[in-house]
């Protein structure tokens, strides 16, 4: 399963990436929402875990982005 995480702050996002890694999921992780929307758009994923909460309501317009484009599960 790969999986592509949107998450600030970086700590938390680090913590989540090797609970995950450490059970074998592919993990790509996106420090903003730019860069994840590049990622979303470019690659192909099982799931993808977004922060919501990211700087200046950017994880919600990233959120309506993705569903304009993509039937990808978002959590």
């Amino acid at each position: 399963m790969r999986i592509l995480l949107v998450q600030e702050p970086h700590i938390l996002r680090d913590c989540i990436y090797r609970s995950f890694d450490a059970k074998a999921f592919a993990v790509d992780s996106a420090v903003d929402a730019s860069d994840g929307w590049l990622m979303a758009r470019n690659y192909d994923y099982d799931l993808i875990i977004l922060d919501v909460t990211l700087t200046d309501d950017q994880g919600w317009k990233l959120l309506r982005r993705i569903r304009r484009s993509q039937k990808t599960p978002i959590i």
